[in-house]
C-alpha cells in the first residue's frame, strides 16, 4: 500500500493534486486579496478568508443565499467544490461564526457529511499577498487531514 507523505512524519511536501490546488488559489486569489490588503493599509479595514470545501453539488448557490453582499465568493476549483468567501470589514471571529452557520446547516439539513473549512483573518499588512494565500492553503490542507466533521481551522495574521 503506498504511503502517504503526511503518513511517515510531518513534511513539507505536497501531492500534485495539493499543488495544484495551491496555484488555483494563488491564481484567483490574488487581486482580490491585493486590493483588500491595499484598503487594509488605507482604512484599517481587517478581512477574513473563508476556505470551504464540501461534498454538495449545490454548495456555489447556497453560499450566494447565505453571504452578504459585501463577501465576495470566489470559486477555487468548481470540481471539487473548493470555493473562497472573502469576508471584508470582518475579524476571525465573526468570520468564525459565519462559518459555523454554514457548517451547521450544511452538516444537519443537507446532511453533508465531507466537509472542510478555515478561516483566515488578515489584521496587518506586513505579509505579502502570497504569503497570505499560501497560509490559507496550508491550512486548508493541514484541515483536510486533522480535522473533525463541523470544525473550522482558524488563523490571525
Amino acid at each position: 500500500m503506498k504511503q502517504n507523505n503526511r503518513e511517515k512524519e510531518a513534511s513539507l511536501t505536497f501531492s500534485e493534486k495539493e499543488i495544484n490546488i495551491a496555484i488555483d488559489m494563488k491564481v484567483k486569489l490574488k487581486n482580490i486579496v491585493d486590493m483588500l490588503i491595499y484598503m487594509l493599509d488605507k482604512t484599517d479595514t481587517k478581512f477574513t478568508i473563508i476556505i470551504i470545501k464540501a461534498e454538495y453539488d449545490k454548495l456555489y448557490d447556497f453560499i450566494v443565499g447565505t453571504k452578504r453582499d459585501s463577501d465576495i465568493l470566489q470559486p477555487i476549483n468548481e470540481k471539487m467544490n473548493l470555493h473562497a468567501i472573502i469576508c471584508q470589514d470582518t475579524t476571525v471571529d465573526g468570520g468564525y461564526m459565519f462559518a459555523k452557520r454554514i457548517l451547521k446547516t450544511l452538516i444537519k439539513d443537507k446532511k453533508v457529511r465531507d466537509v472542510t473549512c478555515v478561516a483566515v483573518e488578515v489584521r496587518t499588512t506586513r505579509y505579502k499577498v502570497r504569503d497570505i494565500i499560501y497560509k490559507a492553503f496550508e491550512l486548508y490542507i493541514n484541515a483536510r487531514y486533522k480535522s473533525n466533521l463541523g470544525e473550522i481551522k482558524y488563523h490571525s495574521l
